[in-house]
């Protein structure tokens, strides 16, 4: 699978920790039904394929570059 033109920005970047490399945000909200929400982000996690993404350093032509697969578990 090819690396997005983001992708390749962000690996060019050479960043000292890319699991630090990441979007965040907070919203308030009413209360929440925990067991609920847990239930839900797992769904989504199972059918969205860009949470089975992972990503490798390799070597291309002598220089270092990365590619990216699709693993079964999320876990992985």
């Amino acid at each position: 699978i090819p690396l997005s033109p983001i992708q390749k920005w962000v690996f060019n970047e050479n960043l000292i920790n890319l699991q630090n490399c990441s979007k965040s945000f907070m919203i308030k909200t009413p209360p929440l039904d925990l067991v609920l929400l847990k239930t839900s982000l797992e769904k989504l996690i199972n059918i969205h394929d860009v949470f089975k993404l992972r990503y490798k350093k390799i070597k291309v032509e002598g220089e270092e570059s990365y590619k990216q697969y699709y693993v079964n578990d999320v876990e992985g």
